[in-house]
């Protein structure tokens, strides 16, 4: 049993270190196409919105992470940070469609929402596992595995 509570604590922890990982991504990408687009603004050649839509994505995603992380890594209220991590995932999933509908190329919106769609996806994996109920037969069976040498 105590096999089973320390893999869960686990899973937890490292899908919050994940989502800060990602948040500390999404901050830099999201300044970095802040700047690209302020750069652009002052060049007066083309005027690039693709970079503040993916921008304004990112910094929206950041704080979402991080409270998400927070609270994964302290294996609280893990049902709420399951759902800003689907946030998250359909935030990294809406920037390709946001920059398709507004005329862009649809893979630069996979280039800005790569780092919120890998890291969510791999991070609410985790959590799941994590936050899945052993029932009393499951734990049995897997008790007998570690016990049986």
């Amino acid at each position: 049993m105590s096999a089973i509570l320390m893999q869960r604590s686990t899973l937890l922890v490292l899908s919050g270190m994940l989502m800060i990982s990602a948040s500390i991504i999404s901050l830099i990408l999201g300044k970095l196409l802040l700047d690209a687009y302020n750069s652009s603004l002052v060049t007066a050649y083309y005027i690039y919105y693709s970079s503040l839509y993916g921008g304004i994505l990112n910094l929206i995603a950041f704080p979402l992470e991080l409270i998400s992380g927070a609270v994964l890594i302290k294996q609280k209220f893990v049902r709420l940070a399951v759902i800003l991590v689907i946030a998250i995932l359909v935030i990294g999933l809406a920037s390709p469609i946001v920059l398709y509908i507004e005329g862009y190329l649809w893979e630069t919106g996979v280039l800005f929402g790569s780092p919120m769609i890998v890291f969510s996806t791999i991070a609410l994996a985790l959590a799941l596992l994590g936050q899945r109920k052993y029932n009393q037969r499951t734990t049995k069976s897997v008790d007998t595995l570690f016990n049986a040498s």
